[in-house]
């Protein structure tokens, strides 16, 4: 299973360079109108560029598939409640230090508005989830943030990361990103549960500089994290073969030299596999079957097969299914660990997981998502192969394999 990696940016590269110069400009020219007419046509001059500017922003963030949300702080509502307080008491006495301080307050909120979109701006993120998650146990995911400005860092700057799966929202934070610079961090992480979780955006948190207020702009990340099954150590079915004369290593049908049994030919069976002297005592021809040469097999099966179960149980037959799952899924890792093969079976599907590894995955992969199918009448279900072990639901519908069964185990 690869690592699952997204890759997203907040806005492609911008001359910083000359929206710095043009911001200057704006405010050498509001300073001009202050000394030359009224300090207040100079700050209505400073509200127009910044609503201007603002708006011109939101478009283009619009425009890009991102959102952008902006709350204020405490700070931030008693630096504008100041600011309205101060500017009525400017107009109704026409003192110039009252429209100073006023230009003053307006122009700090203009300026943290401004330095925290350039904070924002620039930046690429990616996220890297690891090759293997099993439920129950915690993982790392790491998130690397990139500026791609080419002179300006970016400073204070948290990365929320959103998943369905997760009871809270995962964080991480930089204090400063150096421009033309990567860097990255992990956070850990735990699922409750199998099955696959979404994580569907990314958002990007500034309170640089003044903290007046909070600005977030979401992106959009997708990316599906497969959650195994939990993995259990196994210590009964070891004690219980040593006591059952070790029935799961017993010998397997297949194409090795050691011989296995007899049966009736079949069309197109090796004629070189008949058996002469019993095909003649039997007038009929006989076909020797061969063992598998090398490692062991061990045959395991999960009965997905239930009673149709009542609307208030179904999250109690869940659960309990879910810890069916995650006992078969421990018993294929504890064999393949033992340097058995494995056949795993359920009633609608096969996997084969050799004793180096092989096939895991796709089986694991597979429990990660299967789901238990309900019958009305509860009627048996007959499977034609024969099992080790076979792990059913203590709800779930009569098991009618063939004979050879070591074990039936609810857990």
């Amino acid at each position: 299973m690869a690592a699952s990696q997204t890759s997203t940016s907040t806005s492609p590269r911008v001359p910083v360079g000359w929206r710095l110069l043009i911001w200057a400009a704006h405010l050498l020219a509001a300073l001009l109108v202050g000394l030359l007419w009224s300090v207040l046509l100079s700050v209505l001059y400073l509200l127009i560029v910044g609503i201007v500017f603002g708006w011109k922003n939101r478009a283009r963030i619009l425009g890009s598939g991102q959102r952008q949300r902006l709350k204020f702080t405490s700070e931030g509502k008693y630096a504008v409640g100041i600011a309205i307080g101060v500017g009525i008491a400017a107009i109704n006495t026409g003192n110039n230090l009252l429209y100073l301080f006023l230009g003053m307050i307006l122009s700090l909120i203009v300026i943290s508005g401004v330095l925290s979109e350039m904070t924002l701006r620039g930046l690429r993120v990616e996220r890297h989830l690891p090759l293997r998650i099993f439920a129950g146990q915690a993982f790392l995911t790491t998130i690397r943030i990139r500026n791609s400005k080419q002179k300006l860092p970016s400073f204070s700057v948290q990365i929320e990361d959103l998943s369905d799966g997760l009871n809270r929202t995962k964080k991480c934070f930089f204090l400063k990103v150096r421009a033309s610079r990567s860097q990255e961090t992990s956070y850990r992480a735990e699922f409750a549960r199998r099955g696959q979780y979404d994580f569907r955006e990314i958002h990007l948190v500034t309170r640089f500089p003044f903290s007046f207020f909070v600005k977030r702009r979401i992106i959009a990340s997708h990316a599906t994290a497969t959650v195994y099954p939990r993995i259990h150590p196994i210590t009964e079915v070891m004690d219980a073969n040593e006591n059952s004369g070790d029935a799961h290593a017993l010998a397997k049908k297949g194409l090795g030299r050691d011989f296995f049994g007899l049966r009736e030919y079949q069309p197109g069976d090796d004629a070189r596999d008949i058996h002469w002297a019993r095909s003649a005592g039997r007038q009929e021809e006989i076909i020797r079957e061969y063992a598998i040469d090398g490692a062991p097999t061990t045959s395991i099966g999960l009965n997905t097969m239930v009673s149709a179960p009542l609307t208030d149980q179904q999250e109690l037959l869940t659960d309990s299914f879910d810890r069916c799952v995650d006992y078969a899924a421990s018993l294929v890792v504890h064999f393949a660990d033992q340097g058995h093969d494995v056949e795993f079976y359920t009633p609608d599907g096969h996997w084969t997981v050799s004793a180096q590894g092989r096939g895991l995955d796709a089986l694991l992969r597979a429990l990660a998502v299967i789901e238990f199918q309900t019958t009305q009448d509860g009627s048996a279900v007959s499977w034609s192969w024969r099992p080790d072990i076979v792990v059913s639901h203590e709800n779930g519908t009569q098991f009618l394999p063939a004979h050879n069964v070591a074990h039936v185990i609810t857990p």
